[in-house]
């Protein structure tokens, strides 16, 4: 049986699986604000995802991306 990850690829075992906290935006009636998005996902994709700096890898990390008023 496959499990299907958030970034929608599959894989046969959950030792295939990685836990990221990612950089997000969203949008809400204040305009654009910064959130943290937890997914499982792939190898491959949590490979890019630290390519383009996106993985928050700390509790620390996560509360200066939100409080961080920078990109």
């Amino acid at each position: 049986m496959s499990i299907t990850l958030t970034c929608g690829h599959k894989v046969q075992d959950t030792e295939e699986c990685y836990e990221a906290a990612t950089k997000e935006w969203t949008i809400n009636e204040e305009g654009w604000c910064k959130v943290i998005a937890y997914k499982t996902v792939c190898k491959d994709c949590y490979e890019d995802y630290k390519k383009t700096d996106a993985i928050l890898f700390t509790e620390a990390e996560e509360f200066d991306w939100l409080k961080n008023k920078e990109d």
